[in-house]
């Protein structure tokens, strides 16, 4: 996250698969200095390269939706001009909004498309896969 001005309300909110906010990052809760997160799901073991704050997911899948105010419409172009200096980054950096898909069929095709027994096989696998409960 880039160093924000103090005085800018800014939010992001990570969500695991189910759509369940597990974390916000923000000036609220870590300030607007600049800092690097990692998010990890519940099976990572890895050690973190020296810097990086963890951020644990219940699932292996997570997403983010991110928010910069904007004081009104003159200052529109300055909270874009921020909002732009977020990154997301592989682990390793070498793959900048890199996302491995978890289930192909999904990504590659229309839901309309899929016949019923596709749609369920998949939504299944998805929900197997991405389970809270798994032991």
């Amino acid at each position: 996250m880039p160093l924000i001005p103090n005085d800018r309300y800014y939010v992001m909110q990570i969500m695991d698969a189910y759509s369940s906010i597990f974390a916000s990052l923000g000036r609220r809760t870590t300030g607007t200095k600049a800092g690097s997160f990692a998010i990890v799901g519940p099976d990572w073991d890895g050690v973190l390269p020296s810097g990086l704050r963890e951020v644990r997911s219940p699932t292996n899948t997570a997403w983010l939706i991110g928010r910069v105010l904007a004081k009104g419409e003159d200052d529109e172009e300055e909270a874009r001009r921020i909002l732009k200096q977020f990154t997301l980054t592989s682990l390793d950096g070498t793959n900048p909004y890199v996302v491995k898909p978890a289930n192909k069929l999904l990504l590659e095709t229309k839901v309309e498309d899929l016949s019923a027994m596709d749609f369920f096989k998949a939504m299944t696998d998805l929900m197997i896969s991405e389970s809270y409960y798994r032991q």
